[in-house]
């Protein structure tokens, strides 16, 4: 196997956990194994799909393996706890192999995460004296309900603990149609990842095929990455991405991690349209819809219109507190939700208007 010469010192554009999702041949799995200076052998793939083989076959036969393990024809009709011992099985295996070829583990790939799901639940539930105070019955009858929060730690501190090996995590999952209490919206979809995944990721990305961009993906940022910079006067965080990455590629990525948007005003490829945003509400919080309403309204304004809100929202007695939540990170509805109980007629659509 090819020795990894490279400097130990390397750190990826983003540190930390990736969810991607998106519909089937939108380019997740691509994106999860192009991430710049990571090559085969710096990669831990666990692929429950077994649609990457062919892409491992050929690694190997270049003389450049990476770590790979087909976890669908491993855990062909295996219940979800023996799918738990089977993927810690392998990730043993395949850190001992790459620290016999001298291979720095830099990122870990599990595609996709929905068969861990249910491992890590079996197995939570199975050792549940261990995590929780409740029982192995009070979790599999009607009061399961009671156990989520020890789950839901449970499930981030078992993704988290992956760090210890790699640098990057990488999830990735399929979405699903939302529902509501057991209907499917028409049109509307969601990741098909339990609640954790929502908070737990340093970065979410959902991408959209398109042919605009030589085949790579536009990626929907469900998530704010934000960064921190140190000045004289204390700790600011800035906002990285904009609302949409066109394309979404690393190269673009590692742009924006160089030239963060921060407060600046987006560009029409940046922003998220009437019909994205429908097309994935399952995934956008209400605060995330109702800044991207308000910021569509104002988008549709004539420019002298726009001139007559951004002057009036400046003249407002309020306009300094804005900016300086802004530039904290909060977003239009969070600002708005702490200013109204002061100021009755702070709107959002105002509050968009004073951030140009």
């Amino acid at each position: 196997m090819a020795k990894n010469n490279s400097s130990p010192k390397w750190t990826p554009p983003i540190q930390g956990i990736i969810h991607w999702m998106g519909f089937p041949d939108s380019g997740k799995t691509t994106a999860a194994m192009s991430v710049p200076g990571v090559q085969p052998a710096n990669i831990l793939f666990f692929d429950f799909d077994g649609k990457s083989q062919p892409l491992a076959n050929g690694f190997a036969s270049s003389g450049r393996p990476m770590h790979y393990s087909n976890m669908l024809a491993l855990c062909f009709q295996k219940k979800p706890a023996e799918i738990f011992t089977i993927f810690a099985a392998e990730l043993t295996r395949q850190l001992a192999e790459a620290k016999a070829a001298d291979n720095e583990p830099r990122t870990v790939i599990i595609d996709n995460f929905t068969p861990m799901e249910a491992a890590l639940w079996e197995h939570f539930v199975a050792n549940i004296t261990r995590y929780s105070n409740h029982t192995e019955g009070q979790a599999r009858s009607a009061q399961r309900g009671i156990v989520f929060p020890e789950f839901r730690r449970f499930y981030s501190a078992y993704v988290s603990d992956l760090l210890k090996i790699a640098p990057l995590v990488q999830i990735i999952t399929h979405v699903k149609n939302q529902t509501v209490n057991g209907a499917k919206i028409p049109g509307v979809f969601e990741a098909s990842a339990q609640v954790p995944m929502t908070t737990l990721p340093n970065a979410r990305f959902w991408l959209l095929g398109s042919q605009m961009y030589h085949g790579a993906p536009v990626g929907l940022v469900l998530k704010r990455y934000t960064s921190m910079r140190v000045t004289d006067s204390g700790i600011q965080p800035v906002n990285v991405f904009p609302q949409k990455l066109s394309p979404c590629t690393w190269e673009q990525i590692s742009y924006y991690v160089q030239n963060p948007v921060d407060r600046r005003e987006l560009t029409p490829d940046e922003k998220v349209s009437d019909t994205e945003t429908y097309l994935v509400g399952g995934e956008f919080t209400v605060d995330q819809k109702m800044a991207f309403q308000a910021a569509m309204e104002y988008a549709k304004l004539q420019p002298s219109e726009r001139d007559a809100d951004e002057s009036m929202a400046a003249l407002q007695p309020w306009a300094e507190e804005v900016k300086k939540l802004l530039g904290e990170g909060k977003s239009a509805p969070q600002i708005f939700q702490a200013l109204v109980p002061t100021y009755a007629d702070i709107t959002i659509p105002l509050i968009v208007a004073a951030a140009q």
